[in-house]
């Protein structure tokens, strides 16, 4: 990926990159693999979940193992939704915050990016503070969630009560923010 990065960025300056944008580029190739792998996560699961249940269901419609698959579901989706938005604050954690927090010391990557492939996601000026802004939105309701009844127990957790489509919301929110950072940064979706 680093190699995409630093073509698309060669033909975007129109010449040579320089060192400190080509180390830059290197470490964030290998960020946007780290998130990929959560993303891309987030979809097989989802996708797996869907026909899982879909065949239980159809055998017996109140069987308690589809209610304990969509526990299980909910839970690994919220931590994985909610560690690929927000990370600790240690150096090494890697998210969707700090991708974007990297990309504004870097605003000539933000601008409209021509490459022969022409993806649509990356057409358009990319802004960080406002995809961050709605990826918190997105996942706001769930963080008290992973909080108080996921990654901990709180007896007196007062959760909101989370739906399926505000769930697929997310994800489909931060896959579809995640892509076109990656499409910017690789050329490559």
């Amino acid at each position: 990926l680093d190699a995409d990065g630093n073509g698309v960025q060669s033909r975007q300056l129109r010449g040579h990159v320089p060192d400190d944008l080509a180390t830059w580029l290197r470490e964030r190739a290998r960020d946007v693999q780290l998130l990929w792998r959560d993303v891309g996560g987030l979809n097989r699961t989802r996708g797996m979940w869907k026909e899982l249940t879909a065949q239980l269901e159809e055998r017996d419609p109140a069987c308690a193992w589809t209610r304990n698959y969509d526990a299980m579901y909910v839970d690994s989706q919220v931590m994985r939704l909610t560690r690929t938005v927000h990370s600790s604050n240690r150096p090494k954690q890697v998210s969707l915050k700090r991708l974007f927090a990297h990309f504004l010391d870097r605003p000539e990557l933000l601008v409209t990016i021509h490459t022969s492939r022409n993806l649509p996601s990356i057409v358009n000026p990319a802004d960080p503070v406002a995809d961050l802004a709605e990826l918190d939105r997105l996942v706001r309701r769930l963080r008290p969630l992973r909080d108080k009844a996921i990654a901990h127990t709180e007896s007196d957790a007062r959760l909101p009560k989370l739906d399926w489509n505000e769930l697929d919301e997310a994800i489909d929110g931060v896959t579809t923010v995640f892509s076109h950072y990656s499409a910017r940064l690789t050329g490559v979706n």
